[in-house]
């Protein structure tokens, strides 16, 4: 099953416009076999441990070594990820995980507590990537406008902090056709509210959901929970390779 097949499209249909993508990712991660979570689980430790991934058939060798799944089983999860947009390949090596995290820089950064620095599709994965590996730590970018620097205090809920206190952000529509992580990548933050709205002037007032800087906090706490559970759901397998 693909991310753009009927399922899919059902519910990114029903989704409010600038959500649709997070309402994607909770029903994509609810469909992940346990042995796409194992190969997804594997991949994100090596990078939190080492900072680089294995080939892909090494790690799908390491991940066999920690579950009871034949190798057949986790290739064939490895497909199945790839349909679902849940994962990316680019010559036979990994650059995408669950459309939060990349293996290349990206502008956004999660450095955690504990481990390697890890690059970030976008930054809606901010709210959710502390649950989802499971250590608290501090997302980095710029604003799309002026190229302030933005942070992100996060921690196992989603995002407690921010700086500045004024920073906004824009969630854009997707229609389902594009890959997921590009939805995902299109997000952005703002330095301030005047930031947002002549980033929405320059851009023509694009459709999507726009999060203003007295509402952004009340948004985190949704999104933290909406996003961190399911990406949680996704690297549930995560200790198994401590």
């Amino acid at each position: 099953m693909t991310y753009q097949s009927q399922p899919f499209h059902d519910v990114v249909r029903r989704a409010a416009p600038g959500l649709e993508v997070v309402e994607w990712l909770v029903f994509a991660s609810s469909r992940v076999s346990p042995a796409g979570r194992l190969v997804l689980s594997h991949a994100a430790a090596s990078l939190l441990n080492r900072g680089w991934l294995p080939a892909l058939s090494s790690l799908i060798e390491q991940a066999q070594a920690h579950g009871d799944h034949e190798p057949s089983t986790l290739e064939a999860s490895v497909a199945e990820l790839e349909r679902a947009g849940l994962l990316v390949l680019d010559g036979g090596k990994i650059v995408e995980l669950g459309a939060a995290i990349s293996t290349r820089p990206t502008g956004w950064l999660f450095k955690p507590e504990t481990g390697n620095e890890v690059h970030l599709v976008g930054p809606l994965a901010a709210f959710g990537v502390a649950q989802a590996l499971g250590h608290p730590g501090v997302v980095r970018g710029r604003c799309a406008v002026g190229a302030e620097p933005l942070v992100l205090h996060c921690d196992t809920t989603g995002v407690h902090t921010r700086s500045p206190e004024t920073l906004a952000m824009f969630l854009p529509v997707w229609d389902g056709l594009v890959a997921p992580g590009r939805a995902v990548s299109a997000g952005q933050l703002f330095y301030s509210d005047d930031a947002l709205s002549a980033w929405q002037h320059g851009q023509g007032d694009p459709d999507g959901l726009p999060l203003a800087s007295f509402v952004f906090p009340f948004a985190t706490t949704d999104l933290g929970e909406r996003v961190g559970n399911a990406l949680e759901s996704l690297f549930d397998a995560l200790a198994t390779f401590d």
